[in-house]
């Protein structure tokens, strides 16, 4: 998938949300701030996270940080995006 074709894929789940669809499920998922990896819980989240999203059968799944679906606004997030 290119990256407009995921721009386009996460604004739809982002406006859908909005509108009161939640489109979460095993491989779309809203997180409102980044994991904190050296805590414990956090990190066991974002483990438990990304596994539901590999085990899960069908196209690539995604974790949108920035987002928080239950309060439908948007929350500044720092992360980092890794290039290969």
């Amino acid at each position: 998938m290119s990256e407009i074709e995921i721009i386009k894929l996460v604004r739809a789940n982002i406006y859908q949300a909005i509108d009161g669809m939640s489109k979460e499920n095993n491989k779309f998922d809203f997180k409102k701030l980044w994991y904190n990896l050296k805590d414990d819980l956090d990190l066991n989240e974002f483990l438990k996270d990304v596994s539901s999203i590999v085990n899960t059968p069908g196209p690539d799944g995604y974790i949108v940080i920035g987002f928080d679906d239950k309060s439908k606004k948007y929350k500044q997030s720092v992360f980092f995006r890794l290039r290969s």
